[in-house]
């Protein structure tokens, strides 16, 4: 967790010292979707984003999965941001991503797609970088194991809604946004214990850490 929050500190002064060299900034705050380098007085904007999961697994039955890999994944979906009490330091930003976690262990390939809804306090630390956080909550779309969608069995074990807490960081300059999240849900993904290479697995959550583009309307 410290090295998560260590990049994303990182990504923050880097990108605000892009944004400082580029002849988009201006004054701040500005919307974030705004071309040719304009500004406006208030914080808002709608959007489309996407990009790539970097997953994570995490609890007391981790140990149980021989050969654990987690693979790359991606997200992808909508954005709408509007200020809080017309601020214009503080917004809230909430979206709607299709996004798959994922895990492999052994002779089994975990996939499962979410429709997942962040809801997330936007606050401008400089003209063209935000931290983000809040909670945020998903339902499960698909499961599939090795490529194959699990059986009505399978499926009734696994938690259908998944909730958690996200943070990151986010630079901008023009209508382009450029971000790095970490996503840790707060439930496991089995309610019910699973037999995973003969071995009972229950206790293991999902995070992940995200890399994302968005671009404004």
């Amino acid at each position: 967790m410290k090295r998560i929050l260590y990049v994303l500190a990182g990504l923050a002064l880097s990108f605000n010292a892009l944004a400082q060299n580029t002849s988009v900034t201006t004054k701040s705050p500005q919307n974030h979707n705004m071309e040719g380098g304009e500004a406006f007085d208030d914080n808002s904007g709608f959007g489309i984003k996407g990009g790539v999961n970097f997953n994570t697994l995490r609890g007391g039955h981790e140990g149980k999965l021989g050969g654990l890999k987690n693979p790359t994944t991606w997200h992808v979906g909508f954005y709408g941001q509007f200020p809080l009490g017309g601020s214009s330091k503080f917004s809230l930003q909430i979206e709607a991503l299709l996004n798959r976690r994922a895990f492999d262990s052994d002779s089994i390939e975990v996939k499962l797609d979410n429709i997942e809804v962040p809801l997330l306090y936007v606050f401008n630390i400089f003209d063209n970088v935000s931290l983000h956080i809040g909670p945020y909550a998903g339902v499960l779309v698909t499961a599939k194991e090795n490529d194959k969608e699990v059986p009505e069995r399978i499926k009734q074990i696994i938690n259908t809604v998944n909730y958690g807490i996200a943070g990151g960081v986010e630079g901008h300059i023009s209508f382009v946004r450029i971000g790095a999240r970490y996503s840790m849900d707060l439930n496991e993904i089995y309610k019910e214990e699973r037999m995973i290479n003969n071995k009972a697995v229950q206790d293991i959550k999902n995070g992940k850490f995200q890399v994302y583009l968005g671009v404004g309307f």
